[in-house]
């Protein structure tokens, strides 16, 4: 990716979610140093190079998506992946959902049998 379109995306984010990514970055460098992997095997097997693996590493935002996911199977941490937007990861849209629950239900007369 062109430097300057890098850097216009990580201008836009907010900082609390600037500060997750390095926090992710740090996470996945963790797991590669403790699997004593190095940049150039892990960058190798998740099929890309060692600088975009750097950038991964540091929280860039402009590393994407498909190497995020290839670099977490590799590391064999994929398994929360799709996880991450999931309704029950996702408290504003549970309480959206259930503000849009009829407020009252109508419920039919149950049926009484005289035996």
């Amino acid at each position: 990716m062109p430097r300057h379109l890098a850097s216009k995306s990580a201008a836009g984010l907010p900082e609390d979610v600037a500060s997750r990514l390095r926090e992710l970055g740090g996470h996945i460098r963790s797991a590669r140093k403790i699997r004593r992997m190095s940049m150039e095997a892990l960058a190798g097997r998740a099929l890309t190079n060692r600088e975009t693996l750097r950038r991964l590493e540091r929280g860039e935002p402009g590393v994407s998506l498909g190497t995020l996911a290839h670099v977490l199977w590799v590391l064999r941490l994929e398994h929360n992946l799709g996880h991450l937007a999931s309704l029950e990861a996702d408290p504003h849209g549970r309480a959206r959902l259930e503000m849009d629950l009829p407020q009252r239900i109508k419920r039919r007369k149950e049926a009484k049998y005289d035996f």
